[in-house]
C-alpha cells in the first residue's frame, strides 16, 4: 500500500510570480500479489484526484482546469492459469476538465469529459525476459472507442 501527496508551489521566468503554478496532486495504491487457488495472482487497485486550478489566478501544475476536480479510479486483476499463461482483466473511471479560454486568457467556460475503461488481456512468457502481450481496452462514457494491441517485450 501507498500514498503520494503533491503540495507545494513554483514559479519561474524573470519574476517568478509572473508564472506561478501550485503543484496539488494525492494518489493512492494498493497491490497484493500470492496464490489464490493455487495460482499466482495479482490485484491492482489506484485512485488518483488533482484539485481544481484555484479561482485567485494560480493554475494548478496538475489541473489547470478551474472547472473541477480531475480523478481517477482503477483496478486489476492478473492470474496465471497455465505454466507461463497469465490472463487480465480490468476496469477505469476517470473524469477530466478542460477550459475553454477567451483570446484575452479569460475562461470561457469548462467542460468535463467522464471516461470509463475495460480491459481484457493475456501475457505468454516465451522465455526469461521474452514476453508476449494480447490486450483488448473498450473506453465507455463520452470516449467512445476500443483498441486492440499485440505487444513482445524483450528485456536484456
Amino acid at each position: 500500500m501507498g500514498a503520494q501527496l503533491y503540495a507545494g508551489s513554483f514559479g519561474y521566468g524573470s519574476d517568478t510570480a509572473e508564472m506561478a503554478y501550485d503543484a496539488e496532486a494525492a494518489t493512492l495504491d494498493f497491490q497484493a500479489q500470492g496464490d489464490v487457488a493455487g495460482r499466482a495472482t495479482g490485484i491492482y487497485v489506484t485512485y488518483a484526484n488533482t484539485p481544481k486550478s484555484g479561482s485567485n489566478g494560480q493554475l494548478n501544475w496538475y489541473n489547470q482546469s478551474v472547472g473541477g476536480d480531475n480523478s481517477a479510479f482503477a483496478v486489476l486483476c492478473e492470474m496465471a492459469v497455465i505454466p507461463r499463461l497469465s490472463l487480465n482483466a480490468g476496469y477505469t473511471q476517470a473524469t477530466y476538465w478542460t477550459d475553454m479560454l477567451m483570446s484575452n486568457g479569460s475562461v470561457m467556460g469548462s467542460t468535463k469529459t467522464k471516461g470509463t475503461l475495460a480491459r481484457l488481456g493475456a501475457n505468454y512468457l516465451l522465455a526469461p525476459n521474452k514476453r508476449l502481450g494480447f490486450k483488448y481496452a473498450d473506453f465507455g462514457s463520452d470516449l467512445d472507442s476500443n483498441i486492440m494491441e499485440l505487444d513482445l517485450m524483450i528485456g536484456f
